[in-house]
């Protein structure tokens, strides 16, 4: 029989019961436990709010939320997931209105957290054994068996599972978390090491509710490169209120942070195992310090967390970092690989220029005003530095052409230019199946760099935009150049002259938008010229 019944959820009404519960002063607790009280009986309400009233877990408060009807606690539960225990009539609208709800509960709203203690005053409408076995609760008890005592004991048992439902559920969305960011850890190529590095570093951020992070190397950002600082460890990523700390280097570090005791002590030892972690007594400051595991001028990677540094993100916090520290290996074999190819390719770009009799410098030159253009139409600065390496290779197929051609000071005879006109070919040949993007330039930039906007270019003949942007952009350059430098079969135009006629060439031999850019952008190439032609002047001094 119902005694009070309210056939619709009344948000207002549950607002003050909620408010009633919560102003008493043990219940002023930000984080509290929920148990939701579903009876039709009002003084049901009130004996269960009497036999809890005393009622703490773990230091926690609880907070009692009242409801009459089966339909205003289905309402409720769609929005409010963080629900801890419900406490559930077995008889309101209908004799099983309780038992429809846990179906809804299980089924309908995919709900496994909560726990469910059923009550009944009517046992015999609701066998414990049939009902135990059928349906997905965790308690039940007649209401006449129910003392205070008991009830706080079964509300205690089911808070206990609940806390460690959601402590397992928290372990999950961790690994969750740890394993979509393990994901990202190799784009660094897509993203660029700084963003990459920020963007994981968020990533740790919303793994431990945390904001404050940062990563030390000794090594630090120029250019988008992790350029070496022997000993000298400095900040190249950080979040939070550590943002304005990057760039600087570990003492300044450690007088801002107060870092003391055994972090100071094994940031000195510069930790000797390949990997430490520790955690400061007062749990505010996590130091993670890890070698890397392939030979690098960088010593340790060192990264500091601020912040709640539970027992639980400890362990996230440990997997985390030893997969970034594998990136960062991975980047860095990458970089010193990298660097080793482009010292190799600017070597050999200086040997083919200086056998063709010039200084080596014009090799140089072209790779600078080939980036300024090639900066003004948008290239990324990933592949803005590949091209810039790969427009030194523009004429490395000379290298296969016989000096008494290659060398000739006067006018080369119609078969000579034939033959002089294959270095293209040999050029792109040696970078054939290289699937490395600035080797891929490189086979592109000395294959087309003497085709024309018109067609009438070599080796193929090609129109327009069928020639390859970085080829394009090298065409204009080496002209330019070549007309402004003495050569060995003419004398040096002047600057005026020289820019004249690439101008002459808009849309004959040239791309009529890059030429424009170019013009643009001439107080740069300016600059250029006068920065290699002071170098050279210097040069010549020290032989003297």
């Amino acid at each position: 029989m119902n005694t009070f019944k309210n056939t619709s959820f009344n948000p207002d009404r549950l607002e003050l019961d909620f408010i009633n519960e919560i102003t008493e002063e043990k219940h002023k607790g930000v984080h509290n436990y929920k148990i939701l009280v579903v009876d039709d009986d009002e003084v049901v309400h009130q004996i269960t709010k009497l036999s809890l009233r005393n009622l703490s877990f773990e230091n926690q408060s609880i907070q009692l939320i009242h409801l009459y009807s089966m339909k205003e606690a289905h309402d409720y539960l769609q929005y409010n997931t963080d629900i801890a225990v419900m406490l559930l009539d077995v008889v309101m609208e209908t004799d099983d209105a309780g038992l429809r709800l846990v179906k809804v509960v299980r089924e309908e709203l995919k709900n496994d957290r909560i726990r469910i203690i059923l009550r009944t005053g009517h046992p015999g409408l609701a066998p414990e054994e049939r009902i135990m076995l059928d349906y997905d609760i965790n308690d039940y008890r007649a209401k006449t068996d129910l003392t205070a005592t008991s009830l706080s004991s079964a509300v205690t048992g089911c808070l206990r599972n609940y806390r460690d439902i959601m402590k397992i559920n928290s372990y999950k969305l961790g690994l969750e978390k740890v394993i979509h960011s393990t994901s990202l850890l190799f784009n660094y190529e897509s993203l660029g090491l700084t963003s990459f590095l920020n963007g994981i570093l968020e990533q740790l951020v919303a793994l431990i509710n945390s904001q404050n992070t940062l990563v030390l190397v000794n090594r630090h950002f120029e250019n988008g490169r992790l350029i070496t600082h022997e000993g000298d460890y400095r900040v190249i990523a950080a979040t939070g209120d550590f943002k304005p700390y990057i760039n600087e280097d570990l003492e300044a570090i450690k007088k801002i942070l107060g870092l003391k005791n055994c972090f100071e002590e094994n940031i000195e030892k510069n930790a000797t195992q390949d990997a430490l972690n520790k955690v400061d007594e007062s749990r505010k400051f996590y130091l993670g310090i890890h070698k890397p595991t392939i030979k690098s001028h960088t010593e340790s990677y060192i990264y500091i967390i601020n912040g709640e540094i539970t027992t639980e993100n400890e362990s996230f916090i440990n997997l985390f970092l030893k997969n970034l520290s594998l990136s960062l290996d991975n980047f860095l074999l990458e970089q010193d690989t990298d660097e080793a190819l482009y010292e190799m390719l600017s070597r050999m770009s200086s040997i083919v220029e200086a056998r063709d009799g010039e200084t080596g410098t014009h090799v140089y030159r072209v790779a600078e005003i080939s980036s300024i253009i090639a900066k003004a139409v948008g290239f990324e600065k990933s592949e803005l530095r590949d091209f810039k390496i790969a427009s030194m290779m523009h004429d490395v197929g000379k290298i296969g052409i016989r000096d008494s051609v290659l060398l000739k000071p006067g006018k080369l005879t119609d078969e000579e230019f034939e033959y002089i006109k294959t270095h293209t070919t040999i050029g792109s040949k040696l970078f054939n199946k290289s699937n490395h993007q600035l080797l891929k330039f490189a086979k592109q930039i000395s294959h087309y760099h003497h085709e024309k906007w018109n067609g009438t270019g070599y080796p193929d003949g090609l129109v327009g935009e069928e020639i390859p942007i970085y080829a394009r952009i090298v065409s204009i350059t080496d002209v330019f150049d070549a007309l402004s430098h003495d050569r060995v079969y003419k004398k040096a135009w002047s600057i005026e002259a020289s820019k004249t006629y690439i101008i002459e060439q808009r849309g004959l031999m040239f791309d009529p938008r890059l030429v424009d850019v170019f013009i643009e952008n001439f107080d740069k190439i300016i600059k250029v010229l006068s920065h290699y032609e002071k170098m050279e002047k210097n040069a010549d001094k020290e032989h003297e």
